[in-house]
């Protein structure tokens, strides 16, 4: 380091409990010029490593950076989306609250308080493409929704919609069956950015549905078991269906003439191999084995009986043997 200038004093920073370098060190230079020249100079290396070196901060500094680059690690951390949950904020006594009613603050208010709510929740996230859209007029329908965020990308060529649905009330339908509106709905597009431009020109809007009552939309909130679940379902509806197939050996009308006389063996050898099925535990029988192979009808149609206590039963035989004993003259 003398060759930068002249070193006041070099301390190598050492562990108290294993008395060993930390592979750290300070050094201070008589002149600011030597430090300046030390740290703007060719990589140093020393038994064949490269130093890195840089300017000393103080314990204050020091900490300060740390705290931030512990805040950059959890920005880059968020798997849950979280930050999404804030756009469409609007709270009262902002700009973007003036000409709401009270009902209208107050239930958006509602609809905040219960979110922050479910993201307490580690399994729910925040979805980048589906927003849920509050406050609907129970007039408009799958329809006149859709109608209104294309008129959103209107000049942007083809765009189309992943889905586009207002939830109903199954249990309170009209004449022609169709559920009352819930006044809220989902709906979900490719591209995120997608997404945000639509939240972005319809929530609050007043000219959609007028000053008075305004769209509340937010990006919906998953849970990641419930989502699991539905891929689980809808991966043994597709595994059900694809084993009915096979087992019933669908062909086409013309063809299924020609093999009317096909022995049986040739139709079971003509099954395709289910084995990479997996069957589940609450599945109930069937009358074919994974291999297409017919099984027999079962004797016993009643509950199986899993364990039987063997001494009751040899008892009542050794009981039955004595009740039929003849007895000895």
């Amino acid at each position: 380091m003398e060759e930068y200038g002249e070193v006041a004093y070099c301390k190598i920073v050492m562990n108290k409990s294993t008395g060993l370098s930390k592979g750290s060190a300070f050094v201070q230079f008589s002149k600011t010029e030597g430090a300046e020249n030390c740290v703007k100079s060719p990589p140093i290396s020393l038994d064949g490593r490269e130093l890195l070196v840089t300017m000393a901060t103080t314990r204050a500094e020091a900490s300060k950076r740390v705290k931030v680059e512990k805040e950059q690690v959890k920005e880059k951390e968020d798997k849950r989306n979280l930050y999404l949950a804030n756009e469409g904020l609007i709270r009262p006594g902002t700009k973007a609250a003036e000409g709401l009613s009270e009902v209208e603050l107050n239930k958006r208010q509602r609809i905040e308080n219960a979110k922050r709510q479910k993201i307490k929740n580690p399994n729910v996230f925040v979805s980048p493409t589906r927003l849920c859209v509050h406050n609907l007029p129970r007039a408009v329908d799958d329809q006149k929704l859709k109608e209104i965020i294309q008129k959103v990308f209107e000049g942007e060529g083809r765009f189309r919609l992943r889905e586009c649905r207002v939830m109903r009330d199954r249990e309170r339908t009209n004449e022609a069956g169709v559920g009352r509106s819930l006044g809220f709905a989902f709906v979900a597009f490719y591209k995120h950015e997608q997404a945000l431009k639509a939240l972005r020109a319809l929530n609050n809007n007043p000219d959609i549905l007028g000053p008075v009552k305004r769209l509340i939309v937010e990006f919906s909130l998953e849970n990641k078991l419930a989502l699991e679940v539905q891929k689980q379902r809808k991966k043994r509806q597709l595994s059900r269906n694809t084993i009915k197939e096979a087992v019933e050996n669908k062909v086409p009308q013309k063809k299924r003439k020609k093999d009317l006389n096909r022995k049986e063996d040739e139709i079971v050898k003509s099954v395709p191999d289910l084995s990479k099925f997996e069957r589940k535990s609450y599945q109930g029988s069937t009358g074919t084995t994974l291999s297409g192979k017919k099984l027999k009808m079962p004797k016993h149609a009643g509950p199986k009986i899993r364990k039987r206590n063997k001494s009751k039963v040899l008892e009542q035989m050794k009981e039955s043997k004595k009740l039929n004993r003849v007895p000895m003259r």
